[in-house]
């Protein structure tokens, strides 16, 4: 098992997008495929984290 990181160290790059008045979206991009397979098995871009 591999020590907790924050999001923020593991992506390369976080912005965020306004699509409306009710709507934003979020682009994470990673540097790797181990990187972004670390993030979705660790389920926890929810919408409950995001809120």
């Amino acid at each position: 098992m591999t020590s907790p990181k924050k999001l923020g160290k593991l992506a390369r790059l976080i912005r965020s997008k306004n699509v409306g008045p009710f709507w934003v979206t979020f682009d994470i991009l990673f540097a790797n495929d181990a990187d972004f397979e670390r993030v979705v098995s660790a389920k926890i871009l929810t919408k409950n984290w995001i809120a």
